[in-house]
C-alpha cells in the first residue's frame, strides 16, 4: 500500500517572512530556519527566521551557523517550557524557479541525522506557479535517512480575485490616486500631494479621502470610481505592504492599460551605496512582481534627485492637458481654473474645471500658509506652461483665494501669453480683459508708393 505524501503546512506569518526576505535579497538567494511542530510525519511551520549570509550568490546560499543558533536561542528564550514550537527545518530561495538541488537534499539529510524527528526543507521561488517546493527528511536506524517529496499548504489570500474594471474607472477629470506605504512613505506622499494640488490637480489620498468602513472595500471604490492618474511611491518598506501589493498595484496596472490613464512610479530606493541613483529593479523586486519586469519597463522617476517631484507634477499636468485639449478645441470654450486657498482639500473637489488649484491651508490664523505658498511658487511655472499648451482663446478663473495667491497667479498667467482673461469674483461678477482699439496688435502699417 502506497503511503500518502507528507505535508508541510506553512502558516501565514512564516509565508510572509520568507517571501519578504526573498524580495529584499533578490537577485541573490536568501534563507534561514523554520520553526513549528510535527504531526506524525507532517510538519507545521509557524515561523520562519531569516539568516543573513555573506556568501550568498544568485545560485548559492550558505547559512551562517553562529548567527542561526543565536537567532534560534533568542526566539525560544521567552517561550514557555511546554511550548511545542521548536526547530523543524530549513528554507532558502531560488531566484530562478527550480526544485531543490542535490546540494540542498544532501544538506537537509545531514541535518536530519542529528535530529530526533522529521525535518522540512522549503525552497521558495518568487513568481513561480507553485512558489514552494517541499521535502521532508527523517532519520532511520543505522544512521540512514529517508527523504520524500512533500506537498506544501499555504493559507489562501485574504483578498478576493480582482474582476474586470467597471465602466467609468478611468475619467479625464478624476483625481490622482497616491499609493504608498505609510511607515516610510508618508512624508513623500505629503509633499507630492501638496505639489499636485498647488498645480491644479485633484488628489485622492487615504489620509483625507478614505471614508469609514472596511479598508479594502473603500479602496476598491476609490480605485474604480473614476481616476485620471496614479502615483506609486516605492520605498524600502513597501515590501511589507500587503494592501499596496495585493490591491492597489494590480488595480493601477489595470487602469494603466487605458491610454487615458497615467501611472507615475516615484522610486526612492537607492542603488547600492549611491545617494543619488535609484534602483530601477527595486519596484518589481519589493512588490514581488520579479522576475517579471512589469514596473522596470515603465517610466520611473528618480526621487533621490531634487527635481524628481517636479518631474512628476509636470508629467501629470501635461497628461491632464492632453486629455482635455480636444474638447477645448472642439467646443472653442474657455480654459477654466478654480482657485481656493483656505478650505481643506478632498478628492471630491474633482469637477468640470480644467484645473483646480488648492493651497495647503494654514494651521492657524487667517493668512496663507507659508508652506502652501512655497508649494505654489514651485508649481506656478508648470501651471503656466500647461495652460499655454491648452491653446484656449480665453482663460476663466473663479473661486476664492487670498490676494497674495491671486497676484501670484496673475503674474504666472500674463495676457501677453494667453490673450483674454476673465476673473469671476465671489459675487459672480465677471471681470474681463479686452483688447483696446489702439492696441499695437491691431495697428495696421500702410505703405504708399512715391509720386511718379
Amino acid at each position: 500500500m502506497t503511503q500518502p505524501s507528507p505535508n508541510i503546512n506553512v502558516h501565514a506569518e512564516a509565508q510572509e517572512a520568507i517571501a519578504s526576505e526573498t524580495a529584499k535579497r533578490l537577485p541573490l538567494e536568501a534563507g534561514g530556519i523554520l520553526l513549528g511542530y510535527r504531526e506524525d510525519s507532517n510538519v507545521v511551520v509557524t515561523h520562519a527566521l531569516a539568516i543573513g549570509s555573506g556568501e550568498a550568490t544568485t545560485d548559492r546560499y550558505v547559512r551562517d551557523d553562529v548567527r542561526a543558533n543565536a537567532r534560534l536561542e533568542g526566539f525560544l528564550a521567552p517561550r514557555a517550557a511546554d511550548d511545542p514550537i521548536g526547530y523543524v527545518g530549513e528554507w532558502h530561495s531560488h531566484p530562478v524557479p527550480s526544485a531543490p538541488s542535490p546540494i540542498d537534499i544532501a544538506a537537509i539529510r545531514a541535518a536530519a541525522k542529528g535530529g530526533d524527528g522529521p525535518l522540512a526543507l522549503l525552497v521558495y521561488s518568487p513568481g513561480a506557479a507553485g512558489e514552494f517546493h517541499g521535502l521532508i527528511t527523517r532519520r532511520q536506524r543505522l544512521g540512514r535517512t529517508v527523504t520524500r517529496t512533500a506537498s506544501v499548504s499555504v493559507p489562501p489570500s485574504r483578498f478576493e480575485p480582482l474582476g474586470p474594471l467597471p465602466s467609468g474607472a478611468v475619467r479625464g477629470d478624476g483625481p490622482v490616486f497616491i499609493s504608498y506605504r505609510q511607515w516610510d512613505g508618508s512624508s513623500q506622499a505629503e509633499s507630492l500631494e501638496n505639489l499636485l494640488r498647488a498645480a491644479g490637480l485633484v488628489v485622492w489620498r487615504d489620509r483625507t479621502d478614505l471614508r469609514p468602513g472596511t479598508t479594502t472595500d473603500r479602496l476598491e471604490q476609490a480605485l474604480t470610481a473614476g481616476l485620471s492618474a496614479g502615483v506609486l511611491i516605492v520605498t524600502e518598506d513597501i515590501v511589507d505592504s500587503e494592501i499596496v501589493r495585493e490591491r492597489e498595484l494590480p488595480r493601477l496596472l489595470q487602469l494603466d492599460e487605458d491610454p487615458a490613464f497615467s501611472l507615475c512610479i516615484a522610486n526612492t530606493v537607492a542603488r547600492g551605496e549611491s545617494d543619488s541613483k535609484c534602483d530601477y529593479d527595486a519596484p518589481d523586486r519589493l512588490l514581488r512582481v520579479a522576475p517579471a519586469r512589469t514596473l522596470a519597463d515603465k517610466k520611473q522617476v528618480n526621487m533621490l534627485d531634487p527635481s524628481g517631484e517636479i518631474e512628476i507634477v509636470r508629467d501629470l499636468l501635461m497628461h491632464r492637458i492632453e486629455q482635455r485639449k480636444p474638447a477645448i478645441r472642439q467646443e472653442g470654450r474657455d480654459f477654466t481654473i478654480r482657485v481656493q486657498s483656505r478650505p481643506a482639500s478632498f478628492a471630491s473637489d474633482a469637477d468640470a474645471e480644467d484645473l483646480h488649484i488648492r493651497i495647503k491651508p494654514p494651521s492657524d490664523g487667517r493668512l496663507p500658509s507659508p508652506e502652501g505658498l512655497e508649494y505654489l511658487r514651485r508649481t506656478l511655472p508648470l501651471t503656466g506652461d500647461a495652460v499655454y499648451a491648452a491653446n484656449s482663446p480665453r482663460i476663466r478663473i473663479s473661486g476664492g483665494a487670498h490676494l497674495s495667491v491671486g497676484l501670484a497667479l496673475g503674474a504666472a498667467l500674463p495676457e501677453t501669453n494667453f490673450g483674454n482673461l476673465v476673473v469671476v469674483d465671489v459675487q459672480g461678477n465677471a471681470w474681463e480683459s479686452r483688447v483696446s482699439q489702439d492696441d499695437p496688435d491691431t495697428t495696421r502699417l500702410m505703405a504708399e508708393g512715391a509720386a511718379p
